[in-house]
């Protein structure tokens, strides 16, 4: 969760000063000025409040983590000065406090495509910008590239990123992987993913516009960075809770592939072997060459989820891969969709707590950790919630209100 203070929380919860968002476009360095509707010189553009203006984040697949889709009120000249190659954009949501001091939250930097502008009859421009991300799918390879054998996949990752976006990237990671000998043909976007999934940490652009390196976030159930509940103070408006198995595996199968085809280790299987689970798949260490014994499971059974990648070359990084999938497609047996007060600090894979309302379909007092998948922030809050989707790593892991 991006730092906010005690008083930014605060309106969070009671409201009161003036919460807005905007939107900057930079050229060569420097801030864009535009004239506003009362004549005066701003850097802010000219948001129209019923059009779609938001910031989608989603850590859930490859690619752009935040999106911008904003609509700007006409204004003559506007289109060609952002249709101009190398314009940026910058979102922001900010409070406004009676002092007249502001407290703002970047929202990402943006890329703009001149494809993605539209131009409405009325006048009105809709854009939508993809994060730095799109700078990284560009950067093709020119010739097929090989790989920097035995470094560290966070080295690998980051020397692939710098070479399109310079500076350094931020590195949090824990992950000790290391890359084989392989050859890239065209796609960087798919090596640093195919890198990044084998070795199990998350690349992405931050809201500042950084490139950063991360542990896979799992649930952290003593760690939540804020309550969404209904309570008297509370942000949340409503929610949704699902159990769904379609997309649920208890055991993990990861294997090798070898340049000539054949495989480095055997097959190495990582399973859930909590038996208070309701995913339980059997008895034992819960990760080896050997898999649990199917009459060991529970009521769920056993489903496997298999993977293979090249990138692993030992037992250690082929578990430590198979654990974090496991984290995340046992995690599908329960899911919440709820839509709160915007609360725009927040950051994807965050730990949250959940104190659903007062009703019998969704379980009057019950409490749920649950981990941030996505959600959407509006810049216009007051015309708008914040709706917000999550997972569990633990499916029963609540308790009552």
């Amino acid at each position: 969760m991006y730092a906010a203070s005690a008083a930014r929380l605060e309106v969070l919860r009671t409201g009161g000063p003036q919460t807005y968002g905007y939107v900057e476009a930079w050229f060569a360095g420097s801030a864009i000025t535009v004239t506003d509707e009362n004549g005066a010189q701003t850097t802010h553009l000219p948001l129209h409040s019923d059009g779609q203006n938001e910031v989608a984040v989603d850590g859930t697949a490859p690619g752009p983590r935040r999106t911008l889709s904003c609509t700007l009120a006409p204004q003559s000249g506007l289109f060609d000065v952002l249709a101009r190659l190398g314009v940026t954009l910058r979102a922001y949501t900010a409070v406004r406090y009676l002092d007249g001091s502001v407290e703002t939250e970047p929202q990402g930097r943006f890329d703009v495509d001149v494809t993605t502008i539209g131009y409405a009859a009325n006048g009105t421009i809709s854009i939508t910008a993809p994060d730095f991300w799109q700078r990284i799918v560009n950067a093709r390879f020119f010739t097929p590239r090989a790989a920097t054998k035995n470094a560290t996949a966070r080295a690998q990752i980051a020397s692939l990123v710098t070479e399109v976006v310079g500076g350094t990237v931020t590195d949090t990671s824990t992950s000790t992987a290391t890359v084989p000998a392989q050859t890239w043909d065209r796609d960087r976007a798919q090596a640093i993913q195919d890198v990044a999934k084998a070795a199990s940490i998350d690349f992405y652009f931050d809201r500042n516009g950084n490139p950063c390196i991360r542990d896979v976030p799992v649930l952290n159930p003593t760690g939540s960075v804020l309550t969404i509940d209904a309570s008297e103070t509370g942000i949340l408006i409503d929610a949704a809770r699902e159990r769904n198995r379609q997309k649920t595996y208890n055991i993990v199968v990861v294997t090798g592939v070898a340049a000539d085809g054949s495989s480095p280790f055997a097959p190495q299987y990582v399973w859930d072997n909590d038996a208070t689970s309701p995913t339980y798949a059997g008895s034992g260490t819960g990760s080896g060459a050997t898999p649990p014994a199917a009459n060991t499971a529970g009521a769920f059974g056993q489903r496997p989820y298999f993977y293979s990648s090249p990138l692993l070359r030992s037992t250690t990084q082929a578990i430590a891969a198979g654990q974090t999938i496991l984290a995340r497609v046992t995690a599908l047996e329960s899911q919440l969709t709820l839509t709160s007060v915007p609360a725009p600090m927040l950051d994807d894979g965050d730990t949250i707590l959940v104190t659903l309302p007062g009703d019998d379909s969704l379980s009057v007092g019950v409490t749920e950790v649950h981990l941030i998948d996505s959600f959407t922030v509006p810049l216009v809050p007051h015309k708008n919630a914040m709706p917000i989707s999550t997972r569990s790593t633990r499916p029963d892991d609540t308790s009552g209100a």
